[in-house]
């Protein structure tokens, strides 16, 4: 079978991995690009593969996969697969798998950086201290203990951010459409609805993937019911956040900080030049908000890195190796259900 990666850095990597696994390495092809980036003769040369392998920056939309004749399986190197039209690769009898569980304390951990990187004012401090100022006045921060966390998701990631909750002796809620009674039983968290939980917590930690369900499930219809200085942060899916809502919550000073991973347009800032390429009036709004969002104080932005440990990286690498031996072996893994 003809395997084609995309967004590979360092295809030595997993050369190891699949020797040992008796694949052909003549029928691996590694591009360092997007998908969406190949040229025209670039995407006519391995239209034929079988398989193909991207990350969350491919998008793998209906156009890319009807390019794809004979194509059988498409592994994400992520355990999120927004990026990829799951109805129609379905409608091709087109398998698709992901990386599940890969970064899960790794997501967690960075999730609780996020946060104590507010609590503690470390990105004002740090400034501070490189101009030559050892002075703390006017960055009193505050303990986490004590204060009630809200997990939205209780899947691996959610579970693990309960756990390190915890470990700091907060008062844990968490929202899900199944009631977890070990985590109940466990760590006394105490399930309600989304709407409830808005009112009721000072934290508000997002772990969900983002689908019709949870596109924009906090905006502007409901960002004032939260608690006025509520933390709110996501490692997520930028689109699970308005991104309005952020913007008015922290110029009427209703929130408190935020702590993001991710944003609603997070691949169209990385160049102002993008900003005049965008069609939608809303599109460019989104762009300008989030270039506020990034110059404020009590905003704590990091460049969709949550997932991005050595760990972390080689699991990825791992499952994806085995995914793809699986899959040709007639046993196929970690395929989403839909």
């Amino acid at each position: 079978m003809k395997i084609v990666f995309f967004e590979v850095n360092d295809a030595s990597k997993f050369f190891p991995m699949f020797e040992s696994n008796g694949i052909n390495m003549d029928s691996l092809i590694f591009f360092s690009k997007k998908i969406n980036e190949l040229s025209y003769e670039e995407l006519e040369s391995v239209c034929d593969a079988e398989i193909i392998s991207v990350f969350i920056y491919s998008h793998v939309d209906k156009e890319i996969i009807n390019k794809f004749t004979n194509l059988k399986l498409i592994q994400t190197r992520s355990t999120g697969y927004d990026h990829i039209d799951i109805l129609e690769a379905k409608s091709k009898g087109i398998l698709v798998s992901n990386v599940p569980k890969y970064g899960d304390s790794t997501v967690a951990e960075h999730t609780f950086a996020l946060l104590l990187t507010l609590s503690r004012r470390i990105t004002e401090s740090v400034l501070i201290t490189r101009e030559g100022k050892f002075i703390s006045d006017g960055l009193c921060g505050f303990d986490l203990r004590g204060k009630s966390i809200g997990i939205v998701g209780t899947g691996s990631i959610g579970e693990k951010v309960i756990k390190i909750a915890n470990g700091f002796e907060m008062d844990i809620y968490a929202f899900s459409h199944h009631i977890r009674e070990d985590l109940v039983k466990e760590y006394d968290v105490k399930f309600l609805s989304f709407e409830e939980l808005l009112k009721t917590v000072d934290i508000l930690s997002f772990h969900v993937p983002d689908t019709l369900e949870t596109h924009h499930m906090l905006n502007v219809n409901n960002i004032y019911t939260t608690k006025k200085g509520v933390i709110i942060l996501n490692t997520a899916r930028g689109g699970i956040l308005e991104t309005n809502c952020l913007f008015e919550g922290l110029k009427h000073d209703h929130i408190g900080g935020l702590g993001l991973d991710v944003l609603e347009e997070e691949g169209d800032i990385n160049d102002e030049l993008e900003v005049l390429k965008q069609k939608e009036s809303s599109d460019l709004l989104t762009l300008l908000e989030d270039r506020i969002l990034l110059s404020k104080n009590n905003v704590v932005i990091t460049p969709h890195n949550a997932f991005n440990s050595i760990e972390a990286l080689q699991r990825i690498k791992d499952v994806t190796v085995e995914s793809i031996v699986e899959f040709i072996g007639g046993t196929p893994t970690n395929t989403i259900h839909y």
